[in-house]
């Protein structure tokens, strides 16, 4: 297939759509993970010692990176979703 400029505009406008959309699906897979499961966790956090805390927290972080990466997302989003969850969850 030949891409010309209208085809190339199209087939980057269809990406465009699609990461907007997955995204969308990202923040709201988010939004029921830090409601229900996040919160019991991290609430039962301080129980345990400093270095138990420093594993749950990596592994949420690294939970949210596999989620965005499995979407087509940048694992960096993941990161940074994951660290806002934490934050807004334990304040």
């Amino acid at each position: 297939m030949v891409y010309t400029a209208w085809n190339y505009h199209d087939m980057t406008l269809s990406m465009a759509y699609f990461l907007l959309y997955t995204c969308n699906s990202f923040v709201v897979v988010v939004a029921m993970l830090s409601t229900k499961m996040l919160k019991i966790l991290l609430l039962a956090l301080p129980r345990f010692d400093s270095s138990v805390q420093l594993l749950a927290l990596l592994s949420i972080c690294f939970v949210f990176m596999a989620l965005t990466h499995l979407l087509g997302v940048s694992n960096e989003l993941g990161c940074f979703v994951a660290g806002v969850t934490i934050s807004a969850t334990l304040n």
